[in-house]
This record gives C-alpha cells, sequence and structure tokens, in this order.
C-alpha cells in the first residue's frame, strides 16, 4: 500500500492504493471517482461473492506519493 494522490476535474485527494503493476485497469470506489468529478462512461459488470455491481471506464492522473 502507498499514498497515492488522484487529481480529477473537480478536485485532488491523497488516498492509500494497492500497487499492481501487472495490471492493466486500477479499480477506485464510485463514491472516490464521483468526488473527483471523473467522467464515467458505462461498461458492464462485474461479479463477486455478494453478487454483480456496475463497472465504469474513466481516467485520473494518479501520482505514487513516496
Amino acid at each position: 500500500m502507498v499514498q497515492v494522490r488522484l487529481t480529477g476535474a473537480k478536485m485532488s485527494l491523497e488516498t492509500p492504493m494497492l500497487i499492481d503493476s501487472g495490471a492493466d485497469m486500477s479499480m477506485i470506489q464510485l463514491e472516490l471517482a464521483e468526488q473527483l468529478g471523473l467522467e464515467l462512461s458505462a461498461a458492464g459488470s462485474t461479479h463477486g461473492i455478494s453478487g454483480a455491481i456496475p463497472v465504469y471506464l474513466s481516467s485520473v492522473e494518479a501520482r505514487v506519493r513516496h
């Protein structure tokens, strides 16, 4: 876990994130994306033990605070 500064259209904030250098995408909570003011486009859903949840695509600037 590292501190990451995320910057969106509305604001910037720091949050702990897990870095996976082999991942094609990263995920954040919908509430965090909305706080940042990210434009979200529906992309489908993902499934887990508690059922399905919607997934949205967007982009955000992320700087590792190390």
